[in-house]
């Protein structure tokens, strides 16, 4: 009878907790994690998230949607058991405790399209408002880098949205696929670009710091929940669509600029303003052709653009010889598929910077195609070539890349082959461009994380490998 008593005592408390259920909190519009529909019910990635943590740990779950800083104060009193996800941060910590990774999150600076001529200055100095969420990451982020930019506080996502889309608001900080979820519901999408991305951080759930043992809860429960059912969550809501780049939003601008020209051109009595327009399309001109010869991602040359600059070095005569160099990152598609593209493109954004912080004596750096880049130099021995793409490859494996609370190491391949300038035609950079790249195979067979060259290719000898 004792040992009876015993066990129920032991499961009584777990009933009793089963029948209280979990108050979830997040913000009412932040579409597409969490948000109220027009029926007045809870919707969202993160709600879908936890309503499957809840059937798999037969907990019952319901949802407090709020504006986004009473989320965060709703937890802090103790009206919110679990904030459902957000970023981690020191001001935040003061008061929660986070728990493990649900998805990434990447948040960019974005900027109305007819303003793209004029940067970003006019806001770092104040002059033009920049909208955040009060509360959220991004109000705390935009502090610490632009602090003196004018904040414009909104209580969330979609008052933001509706001011910037009605013509009130030019600049804010949003994440992506927020962006995403508002701008591809208007009729013209273009509106506003992402110029500059801020942060890629891991979305993560969290208590009040009052409240540890829930935490162990909340934890131990995430570890049940199906990696498949989160992907299948996953992919019901995050458009995959991304905000259109700079450049397509400048073709409208700039055939508006062309036809003001074309106007101003026959009105010879109007001087002064055939110079103001003059300008105007000169400053128009000189962003579109920066964006048709830049890769998107990293800033790097584009193919293209390389293409077209190489052809061009072959009818300078004081360039005698031509070094190539052909870098790929290893194992790059186990990145996407073990972190997702979001962290795949922050790889080939963090391996471009290390390459233009220790490439000066490359006459042209670009972003080749996928995951491969291409550097090119004129007048280079091969020994000096060996020397130079040996320190790019040590440079980029000494040095982890930041994701989250964590770091992904990476390496490169990297094949190289020098050749001298027999002639101005396009068979010469496609021999040269084949001759490098069949020494980056070479590199990829032989392990990887290596360097193998070619000698000069009008003189063979035995290829190295550094």
């Amino acid at each position: 009878m004792l040992r009876l008593l015993l066990l129920m005592s032991l499961f009584l408390p777990l009933q009793l907790v089963a029948k209280q259920p979990l108050i979830v909190t997040n913000s009412v519009a932040w579409k597409p994690y969490s948000y109220i529909d027009e029926n007045g019910d809870p919707k969202g990635l993160l709600i879908d998230y936890w309503r499957e943590w809840g059937r798999v740990n037969q907990t019952q779950v319901e949802f407090l949607l709020l504006d986004w800083n009473d989320s965060l104060i709703a937890v802090k009193e103790g009206r919110a058991d679990i904030h459902a996800g957000l970023l981690y941060s020191e001001q935040r910590a003061d008061f929660l405790r986070f728990g493990g990774q649900i998805i990434p999150l990447s948040a960019s600076l974005f900027i109305r399209s007819d303003q793209v001529a004029e940067g970003i200055q006019p806001m770092e100095q104040g002059r033009t408002p920049l909208g955040v969420v009060k509360g959220g990451f991004e109000s705390s982020f935009a502090k610490a880098q632009y602090p003196k930019a004018k904040l414009v506080e909104f209580n969330n996502n979609s008052l933001m949205l509706d001011k910037a889309l009605n013509g009130e608001l030019d600049v804010f900080i949003s994440d992506h696929q927020v962006a995403n979820f508002y701008l591809n519901s208007q009729q013209d999408p273009t509106s506003f670009v992402a110029i500059k991305q801020l942060y890629l951080l891991p979305i993560r759930a969290a208590v009040s710091a009052q409240n540890p043992d829930l935490l162990a809860q909340i934890n131990a429960g995430m570890a049940r929940v199906n990696p498949d059912e989160v992907n299948r969550i996953k992919q019901k809501w995050i458009n995959t669509e991304k905000v259109p780049p700079i450049w397509v939003a400048w073709l409208g601008p700039l055939a508006i600029a062309i036809l003001i020209l074309i106007v101003v051109t026959y009105i010879w009595q109007l001087k002064r303003a055939v110079k103001q327009r003059t300008e105007q399309l000169t400053q128009a001109n000189e962003a579109l052709g920066l964006a048709a010869k830049s890769d998107y991602l990293t800033g790097l040359l584009n193919r293209r653009a390389f293409m077209h600059e190489f052809a061009q070095l072959l009818q300078d005569k004081q360039v005698r010889h031509l070094a190539l160099l052909m870098i790929d990152i290893d194992r790059f598609k186990g990145i996407n598929d073990n972190f997702g593209h979001l962290v795949g493109d922050q790889a080939l954004a963090w391996v471009a910077r290390i390459l233009q912080k220790h490439s000066d004596e490359a006459i042209l750096v670009t972003r080749f195609g996928g995951e491969e880049f291409c550097l090119l130099y004129v007048n280079l021995a091969t020994i000096e070539l060996g020397r130079l793409a040996e320190q790019l490859r040590s440079a980029i494996a000494s040095q982890s890349m930041p994701y989250g609370d964590e770091t992904i190491a990476l390496t490169v391949s990297i094949g190289g082959a020098v050749a001298d300038k027999v002639g101005g035609d396009s068979e010469q950079i496609g021999a040269l461009i084949h001759s490098a790249d069949l020494r980056l195979y070479q590199a990829k067979k032989q392990g990887r994380n290596q360097v193998c060259l070619a000698e000069n290719e009008n003189n063979p000898r035995e290829n190295s490998t550094v």
